[in-house]
């Protein structure tokens, strides 16, 4: 007799299936695996009746059947073992090495740019949206300051206090002008290039690279919210720099993929250049170097 406790198994012969195993012999119809297990063996079935002139033996030379050979020794009755690293009450289990919901990274291997490098990178790009900005909208500054420069003056020769500035109408249409040419600067500089390149001229010239975390296609819409968390300080004056601050000291304490705070939306990550992901890490995580 086997060693195999009776019970309802996989059927080797036909995984997709389960069986009763009496301790000896596989017994009774196969049932799907995915159904119910029945309490106890199931009913015996009839004995088929013999056809006169058929035969009712083997051959003794035939292969085995496989359908009769036990189940494995470690495998329980109707094998539901949650599957390894899970916990009661904690939900699926997460893939080794990613965060427990979320997709397994695509940055195995890369070389992650320094904080250094991405200040470099950014104080490039700054001096060169101002340029772009001193061109295009040169007009509207050069009309803004005629139109505050007097009251400037005449604060001066006063002895008073020009802030805050008290901005006729003409001149707060002006201002708004201003802030909003140069935020459409400022993205078409920005997003497209990061789009399509990965990098804008700053971060060319420093030689790094935005990727996207998860192997996802970069695309307008997800580098817009990433300019749009770089951009929302200079809307919100009062307390803009605080958010400004935080974004550009966030990669200094975020592992494992040094992300600032507008990277964690659309998943980016700022990486080398010449950097290629590879399979040779087997942990996933980056090289910080």
């Amino acid at each position: 007799m086997s060693s195999i406790e009776p019970g309802w198994y996989r059927d080797p012969a036909a995984p997709e299936t389960q069986r009763y195993w009496d301790g000896e012999q596989w017994i009774g119809a196969a049932l799907p695996a995915d159904a119910p297990a029945p309490d106890g063996p199931p009913a015996p079935e009839p004995e088929p009746v013999p056809v006169p002139g058929t035969a009712t033996s083997t051959s003794a030379n035939s292969e085995p059947d496989p359908s009769w050979a036990p189940p494995r020794p470690d495998v329980t009755p109707i094998d539901r073992r949650p599957p390894t690293g899970y916990q009661p009450g904690a939900g699926p289990a997460a893939r080794p090495g990613t965060p427990f919901g979320m997709p397994e990274t695509k940055m195995r291997g890369v070389v992650l740019a320094t904080p250094g490098q991405r200040l470099v990178a950014r104080l490039i790009d700054i001096v060169a949206i101002l340029l772009l900005i001193a061109v295009v909208d040169g007009y509207f500054i050069f009309q803004f300051m005629q139109e505050v420069w007097p009251q400037v003056e005449a604060a001066a020769l006063n002895g008073e206090t020009t802030y805050p500035l008290k901005l006729s109408e003409r001149a707060g249409q002006l201002q708004m002008t201003i802030i909003l040419v140069a935020l459409l600067l400022w993205y078409v500089y920005e997003v497209p290039m990061t789009t399509y390149t990965g990098q804008t001229l700053g971060k060319r010239m420093v030689g790094i690279k935005v990727v996207p975390v998860y192997g996802q296609p970069m695309r307008i819409f997800p580098n817009s919210l990433r300019w749009s968390f770089m951009a929302l300080p200079f809307l919100i004056l009062i307390c803009g720099w605080i958010i400004l601050v935080a974004d550009a000291l966030w990669c200094l304490r975020d592992k494992p993929l040094r992300q600032c705070l507008h990277d964690k939306s659309p998943g980016t990550a700022v990486i080398l250049a010449g950097s290629i992901p590879t399979q040779g890490d087997p942990d996933g995580q980056p090289d910080p170097r």
